[in-house]
């Protein structure tokens, strides 16, 4: 028979995330496996987690401008040769292109409506 995993136990999860306060990163070391597993495991168990949003972690953060130059210096570096990009000889769906547009046509309106309310 197959043995359960540590963080397969929801109590053994709760008492070091929950009691001991440890983070993710914390917990994952200790069992030498990844934060998203252990997040996925507490996920399942339905343990709240302190302090965020499990999906938005970076949520309001801003890139500083030296860092944005840094990424995008990064970025055309590594696609300097057109033939290395992720999407070359790819195109997307029609169904694809469809969702694309509605996604910013609904972010726009969102923009819009944000920018109006702060106005008055």
């Amino acid at each position: 028979m197959r043995t359960k995993k540590p963080w397969h136990h929801k109590e053994i999860l709760e008492g070091l995330y929950l009691e001991e306060g440890l983070t993710l990163r914390q917990i994952a070391a200790i069992f030498k496996t990844s934060a998203s597993n252990i997040l996925y495991w507490m996920k399942k168990f339905n343990i709240k987690t302190r302090d965020f949003d499990i999906g938005s972690v970076t949520a309001g953060k801003k890139l500083t401008e030296e860092q944005k130059q840094h990424l995008s210096a990064l970025a055309k570096e590594r696609f300097k040769d057109p033939t290395k990009h992720p999407m070359y000889g790819h195109r997307h769906t029609e169904l694809s292109r469809r969702r694309i547009s509605e996604t910013k046509r609904r972010k726009n309106q969102e923009e819009k409506n944000t920018c109006n309310s702060k106005d008055t």
